[in-house]
């Protein structure tokens, strides 16, 4: 996984930089109609990387649950143990 953010990274142009305060802001579907158009190259390139990061971010909570769920499993058989005895 780690490779797979380091190769991302690698390709991101170094001049992208910024910062936001929330992942949504309010004028998210806002459309500028003076906005200048991607080239195709660039367009490909920026879904391509969206495309990485939403796969990232479900691997990511996908990961988080499933030891969420291994710990409450463990506790659980730790549990049964206990009381078997």
């Amino acid at each position: 996984m780690f490779d797979f953010i380091s190769n991302m990274l690698k390709e991101l142009p170094l001049d992208m930089v910024g910062v936001s305060a929330t992942p949504a802001p309010l004028h998210l579907f806002a459309v500028d109609e003076k906005a200048k158009v991607l080239d195709e190259t660039t367009a490909q390139f920026f879904h391509h990387n969206v495309a990485k990061l939403l796969f990232f971010a479900n691997v990511l909570i996908l990961t988080s649950r499933l030891q969420l769920h291994f710990y409450i499993l463990e506790r659980s058989v730790l549990m049964l143990m206990i009381t078997r005895n």
